[in-house]
């Protein structure tokens, strides 16, 4: 599990909570990286874990370990509401 390029991104709660609780790992990525992901996720306050189904027109095959993801995410939030 990866994100973005971090000088770019704003160190959000979410974010951070899905790297602590679950162990994601960030690295910087360059556009031709979306042509080759199998799976994507966002995080955000409003969506928690959100699993993505397509960039652009390509639909994604992998969307079971977000799916997981994002289930953990919501009970662990659920089990610890101020973390």
């Amino acid at each position: 599990r990866q994100t973005g390029d971090r000088r770019r991104l704003a160190a959000g709660i979410t974010r951070g909570l899905v790297v602590e609780w679950f162990g994601a790992q960030e690295r910087d990525l360059d556009s031709g990286d979306l042509e080759r992901v199998e799976e994507v996720f966002l995080t955000s306050s409003t969506r928690n874990v959100h699993p993505v189904d397509r960039v652009d027109v390509r639909v994604l095959r992998g969307v079971a370990h977000s799916a997981v993801l994002a289930e953990q995410f919501l009970q662990r939030a659920l089990d610890e509401p101020d973390p």
